[in-house]
């Protein structure tokens, strides 16, 4: 991989050793030099050269990446990445995948709610995250009537999928947010690209592993539909790890049963 652009713009310190490893570790490298040692300018035309190299990686890379590095920055910086990242982007993903990679990154980093017309003058800390935050901004959401914005009438599930997905990476510690991802597979989910979904049922059922199942029916249906959105090889390895004896004999019990018991015979 080339360091330079042609305009000949150096990547910032650190990003090879990122593009080889990405991890929290290398992430944060890069984004201290974006934050601490950059002017405006130099901090743009790297950002646009990393985005134009997460560009060219498969959907799933740049997902990982873009997370990755998105989750270190702050304020202009973070608005400047998004921005540049969307640009080189216009082609590459969908609409829904730019909200759901975005939505929740920029708003937080910004501490702008959903519906805002500014920043709030109390900063959202993001290293870590609590979950108060991601709480206040899916409140503020749901406020946002239909009829009041078109892109949050045609974006709304990506958005919430985006705190989900935000949330799970970042918020600290982690287990705070079984209850949203809870709430979001006993929703509606639709709209939301296979990929999303998928990624926030593996990051769940771990957690749901250890204890028995309660007999919540909202607890049963959101199961059960994460189990469905995974392939029967990927649910199968936490199917086996469900203790469901304590679940009852609701509709909603019966069919997670049935679902479990399918995919472990099968």
């Amino acid at each position: 991989m080339s360091s330079e652009s042609s305009a000949g713009a150096a990547l910032p310190k650190g990003w090879q050793a990122f593009a080889a490893k990405p991890d929290e570790t290398t992430a944060k490298a890069v984004a201290k030099v974006l934050q601490e040692e950059m002017n405006p300018s130099q901090a743009d035309a790297s950002m646009k050269l990393i985005a134009k190299t997460l560009a060219e990686r498969s959907a799933r890379e740049r997902s990982k990446l873009s997370r990755l590095i998105a989750s270190q920055l702050r304020g202009d910086i973070a608005r400047g990445f998004v921005k540049a990242y969307a640009r080189i982007n216009t082609g590459h993903e969908s609409k829904e995948s730019m909200v759901e990679y975005f939505y929740a990154f920029g708003h937080l980093a910004t501490s702008t709610l959903p519906g805002a017309k500014a920043p709030s003058t109390t900063p959202v800390g993001l290293d870590p995250l609590k979950l108060d935050p991601v709480k206040e901004h899916l409140a503020a959401l749901s406020l946002i009537k239909d009829t009041d914005d078109s892109s949050i009438k045609r974006h709304r599930n990506n958005i919430v999928a985006s705190y989900c997905a935000f949330g799970i990476q970042n918020v600290r510690p982690k287990p705070h947010m079984v209850p949203l991802l809870i709430d979001f597979f006993a929703g509606s989910t639709g709209g939301v690209t296979i990929e999303t979904q998928r990624y926030l049922a593996r990051e769940l059922f771990p957690w749901l592993q250890k204890d028995p199942i309660p007999a919540d029916p909202k607890i049963l249906t959101a199961l059960y539909h994460a189990a469905l959105i995974l392939p029967s090889w990927s649910f199968k390895p936490f199917a086996a790890q469900l203790k469901l004896d304590t679940i009852g004999d609701s509709e909603q019990a019966r069919r997670l049963r049935a679902l479990v018991g399918k995919t472990l015979t099968g």
